[in-house]
């Protein structure tokens, strides 16, 4: 059996190790844009070791890259405030009827309509760390969440 003083050293010499060598990796990041930071930026946005990236095909790689550079692309133009993007609006497009491509309709939800109510509810020293938020009804006990 393995005591707890000759498991420190094996830890720190793992410490080093993976500190050393997350460094390199840092260090070929900053360098700018390379196919290492395409595959890297494909992982982290699928949730998945670069290992398993690297055994996809060119082509995988290619389309992955392709469709989240899409996705951040849009994103960045996208408006935060109706989530509508400038294209949408372009009166140039071939198909045009004169007509804009969405309407603004008045949407109703019980839930925010509930999350309002329990906020007009609290006291204006209250309003900076309690925030209104929906749970189940087994979670609340004298109208706040049991944990």
């Amino acid at each position: 059996m393995i005591g707890i003083d000759e498991t420190k050293d094996v830890d720190l010499a793992t410490d080093a190790t993976l500190f050393a060598l997350a460094a390199a990796v840092e260090h070929r990041l900053a360098a700018g844009p390379s196919a290492f930071s395409a595959q890297c930026d494909i992982a982290a946005a699928y949730g998945l070791p670069l290992s398993a990236v690297l055994r996809w095909s060119l082509d995988d790689q290619a389309t992955a890259l392709g469709h989240l550079t899409h996705q951040r692309n849009t994103a960045a133009k996208t408006c935060p405030s109706c989530g509508t993007h400038e294209g949408l609006w372009d009166r140039d497009r071939e198909h045009d009827d004169g007509r804009d491509p969405l309407v603004a309709v008045l949407h109703s939800c019980r839930g925010c309509r509930l999350l309002s109510e329990k906020g007009d509810q609290l006291q204006d020293d209250e309003r900076g760390y309690l925030h209104p938020r929906l749970v189940p009804p087994s979670e609340v006990v004298d109208g706040t969440e049991w944990w």
